[in-house]
């Protein structure tokens, strides 16, 4: 069975920046991090194969930072998260992938986060994709 891991990831990443322009979109977040920012997160898989079918069921969270003191701006990006994620079926056919099922949303959170004296809010929200090997 091959990873369908990293096209899934492609495809998400271009999703997100084609759809959410307020805010950067980063697998790696640079060093000026921004005041708010959306981050690729976690991904969770095991194998769903069966004896004629190979894939990978995949859980992705997405994270969302912000420096804002209470939680309205955590609450907007996961809102654009969401609006670009959900009933969002990624072609992943260059890989030789196919999407068979999309959940909406897996699951989510809100939450404070203290670093370097800063004080962070954070959102994660996770998708889960059903995705086929047709190679």
């Amino acid at each position: 069975m091959r990873s369908s891991v990293w096209p899934l990831q492609v495809a998400i990443y271009d999703r997100l920046t084609a759809q959410i322009s307020n805010y950067g979109i980063y697998d790696k977040v640079p060093d000026n991090e921004p005041d708010a920012y959306i981050t690729i997160g976690e991904f969770d898989f095991n194998d769903w194969s069966t004896m004629t079918t190979s894939g990978m069921e995949i859980t992705h969270t997405v994270f969302c930072w912000s420096k804002y003191s209470g939680t309205k701006e955590v609450c907007a990006m996961l809102d654009a998260v969401t609006a670009a994620l959900s009933d969002y079926l990624p072609d992943l056919s260059a890989d030789n992938f196919k999407v068979v099922v999309t959940k909406k949303t897996e699951s989510g959170k809100i939450a404070r986060y203290e670093r370097d004296g800063l004080v962070y809010r954070y959102g994660s929200i996770a998708f889960k994709y059903k995705i086929q090997d047709m190679g």
